[in-house]
């Protein structure tokens, strides 16, 4: 579950790994004679140190969805090309790889996608530097645009509704789902006298059930996890999402680190136990939205 905790979290963490004086990394180099380094510090290296970190943490879900990927493949077709006497290496080119097509251009499209829109890491690790060499187009616009809150949503729930609305992404999965239902079965209840309404809700829906769950899944941790938006536009502390709250534990000095660890373990048990509640659904939801024409 580490790759679904929050970006904060992940990035507060990493800060101390990647710490000059006494961080995890330059003491492990340093049993090995090797170092110090600079790490955020250093302009040459304080993008790559991010890159690493946004790697690491995207991988997990990156994986769940090949897995759901090499779930759907036909386990025929491999038993078929056993009998043809195919080596394990020809059966990962000519059946693994193209079956995992669709599924790879959809991780690098989320990956492309997650690297326009990076501002988390270099916010919460470096603020833009050392001199802006870790400053991102998002986070550009970011400082521009609403550092001095011009949208005229400040400090409202509705400016923490509006962007969870409607997502590009959910609605693809969705129809995705939807068009790997066999028509047959809307033609069934047709001619049973169904309305489209009784189809829909009796028919459709529970057949959908898996790409719910993983929807439910997506949604709540993108929500639970938000905080660059409620960071543009709540300042009020009454209305402070966890995670802004979270990270306020770090403006106080003295840092208690005991109130911090006891906040990182109320973030993430409400994410685990959605995932442990809805897990059986999750991997066949994400199977059944591979392309489709």
């Amino acid at each position: 579950m580490w790759a679904h905790d929050g970006l904060v979290v992940v990035s507060i963490l990493w800060s101390y790994i990647y710490n000059p004086n006494n961080g995890l990394l330059n003491s492990l180099l340093g049993s090995l004679g090797i170092g110090p380094f600079k790490f955020l510090n250093d302009p040459k290296t304080a993008m790559l140190c991010i890159v690493v970190l946004s790697a690491w943490q995207g991988c997990g879900f990156q994986m769940m969805i090949f897995l759901s990927g090499l779930q759907d493949i036909s386990q025929f077709l491999y038993e078929a090309a056993e009998v043809d006497g195919a080596t394990p290496f020809q059966q990962f080119v000519n059946i693994t790889l193209p079956g995992l097509s669709n599924i790879a251009v959809f991780v690098s499209l989320n990956i492309v996608v997650s690297a326009f829109q990076l501002i988390i890491q270099p916010m919460m690790m470096t603020a833009g530097g050392p001199q802006n060499a870790t400053m991102t187009i998002v986070y550009e616009i970011y400082q521009t645009g609403f550092k001095y809150n011009q949208m005229g949503l400040s400090n409202s729930y509705l400016a923490l509704i509006l962007p969870a609305i409607a997502s590009p992404m959910y609605i693809f999965l969705f129809r995705q789902n939807f068009l790997g239902i066999p028509e047959s079965i809307e033609e069934a209840a047709k001619l049973d006298g169904a309305s489209a309404l009784r189809i829909f809700f009796q028919r459709i829906m529970p057949l959908a059930k898996p790409i719910y769950a993983t929807v439910t899944i997506l949604v709540f941790i993108a929500l639970w996890n938000d905080f660059v938006w409620p960071v543009m536009v709540i300042s009020d502390t009454g209305k402070q999402t966890i995670q802004m709250a979270l990270s306020s534990l770090f403006s106080i000095s003295p840092v208690n680190y005991g109130n911090v660890m006891a906040g990182l373990t109320i973030v993430t048990i409400p994410v685990l136990i959605i995932f442990l509640s809805l897990q059986k659904y999750y991997v066949a939801g994400v199977a059944s939205t591979g392309a489709k024409n």
